[in-house]
């Protein structure tokens, strides 16, 4: 019997290497916009948390609309202590809610009392705060606010949130596991018995 010689490999058609193509093109724009999300949450990460603890200042998510419109539910407040005498009306300040305990407030210093208590005073607000805010309550001026980082730690928090940050990045995994074991079993079933 004389020796035969392997069929010449085949061209792919035309419409498998377009396929192929897309494929390596979708899998390439998914790996920048993933690197892309996460050299943007770190930058937001060093800008609203690092560097903030570097500085020893301390930050709060804003949940209610009391001082808007300058600052909105979902910014966060970075502050540090100050000194409560020498703070001065017009500042942004956090301090302990007198009605609420374990709650914590951030208002403007609207003026002092004649018996030394601090007036606050929401800018949303049309009146000044019923509650009488002492200087041992203050716990620090407000230095920056920084927009809508809150917003994101909020949201991920919600129901909404977890599905679209934990449960579906799990689920495409889970999917593009699965999907590969039945290409590997198909190729596995094409291979011919006693080749390769």
């Amino acid at each position: 019997m004389l020796p035969t010689r392997p069929a010449p490999a085949q061209a792919p058609a035309a419409g498998a290497v377009a396929w192929s193509a897309g494929r390596r093109l979708t899998r390439e724009v998914l790996r920048a916009t993933a690197l892309a999300y996460l050299v943007g949450v770190g930058l937001l990460l060093s800008w609203a948390v690092l560097l903030p603890t570097a500085l020893g200042w301390r930050a709060t998510v804003v949940v209610s609309g009391s001082m808007e419109p300058a600052v909105h539910v979902g910014d966060v407040l970075l502050f540090d202590k100050e000194d409560p005498a020498t703070l001065k009306a017009g500042r942004i300040i956090l301090f302990d809610d007198p009605n609420r305990p374990g709650q914590l407030i951030s208002h403007r210093l609207y003026g002092s009392g004649p018996d030394g208590t601090l007036i606050t005073k929401g800018d949303a607000n049309t009146a000044p705060d019923t509650g009488v805010v002492t200087a041992d309550q203050i716990i620090g001026r407000v230095w920056l606010v920084v927009p809508w980082v809150g917003r994101l730690s909020s949201f991920v928090k919600s129901p909404l949130g977890y599905m679209i940050g934990i449960v579906l990045p799990a689920l495409a995994i889970v999917v593009r596991e699965v999907l590969v074991i039945i290409r590997e079993v198909k190729q596995g079933r094409n291979k011919k018995p006693g080749a390769g």
